[in-house]
């Protein structure tokens, strides 16, 4: 092994530039992740948003007007119709 201690006249250079680019490539790899982290909790899709009953939703009136086309289309039942109704009104 007559090359032995080839490259030695570099010194500490050789290591920092080394370490240096080891945190860059890993600090690139951490805005990778967490930009995609981000998008894909803002992305819409199933299961996001607010849980049934809380955050916006149709308000009194349009929720009448839906029950008022389900009961003219047959999806309900008067039985189910007035009940709905009822706890419109509460």
């Amino acid at each position: 092994m007559p090359y032995w201690h080839y490259g030695d006249e570099a010194g500490w250079v050789g290591p920092v530039v080394m370490i240096v680019g080891a945190v860059l490539i890993l600090a690139a790899l951490g805005v990778v992740i967490a930009l995609l982290v981000r998008r894909q909790a803002a992305a819409p899709g199933p299961g996001r948003g607010p849980a049934p009953g809380h955050g916006p939703g149709p308000g009194p009136d349009e929720a009448m007007t839906i029950l008022r086309q389900r009961f003219a289309r047959g999806e309900i039942d008067q039985e189910e119709y007035d009940r709905r109704r009822e706890a419109l009104r509460h």
